[in-house]
C-alpha cells in the first residue's frame, strides 16, 4: 500500500500471489488512505517510497535479481 507523489493516486500491489488472502485488509487501508490520508497501521514496511534509490541503482538491481528466485521458489 502506498501513498503516490501524485495527487489522488493510490497503489495496491505485490502481494505474489497472497492477494486474495490479503484484499479485505489491503481494501481496508487503502480506503482509510483515501479518506483520511492516513491508516491506523504503518504502511511504511510495504511503502514504495523506500526503495525509489534503489530501484536506480543498476549493481543494486543486479544483486537483487540473482537473490528473488532463490527466495521466490525456496523450499
Amino acid at each position: 500500500i502506498i501513498f503516490a507523489l501524485i495527487d489522488n493516486y493510490f497503489v495496491a500491489t505485490g502481494t505474489n500471489g497472497h492477494g486474495i488472502a490479503l484484499a479485505g485488509g489491503i481494501g481496508k487501508y487503502m480506503a482509510e488512505l483515501v479518506h483520511r490520508s492516513n491508516t491506523d497501521l504503518s504502511t511504511w514496511p510495504v511503502d514504495i517510497r523506500r526503495f525509489m534509490r534503489l530501484h536506480t541503482n543498476k549493481r543494486f538491481l543486479k544483486d537483487r535479481l540473482r537473490e528473488i528466485p532463490g527466495r521466490t521458489f525456496f523450499m
